[in-house]
């Protein structure tokens, strides 16, 4: 994947330009990633969103873009699917 290599080769506090935040892998690859850009300090440009955003508020931003995607469904509760998030 491009973008796990581009998160290794990148300098600590670099900068990395995404056009959306829905480019990011499914939530089990990126929380693999994220040790990494944590461990490096990356800040992250998402065109779409225009919005810049460190390392730190990362993993926030990326699952407040994931609840866009809940909805009712009588196979799971939707609480349970937000602490599945936590």
């Amino acid at each position: 994947m491009f973008l796990n290599t581009l998160i290794e080769e990148a300098p600590n506090q670099g900068d990395i330009g995404m056009c959306s935040v829905f480019m990011l892998p499914e939530k089990d690859k990126f929380e693999d990633m994220q040790k990494k850009i944590e461990t490096k300090c990356l800040n992250f440009h998402f065109i779409f969103e225009n919005s810049v955003v460190n390392y730190s508020d990362l993993w926030n931003f990326y699952m407040d873009s994931r609840l866009r995607f809940i909805q009712d469904n009588e196979s799971y509760k939707i609480e349970d699917l937000i602490k599945s998030m936590e």
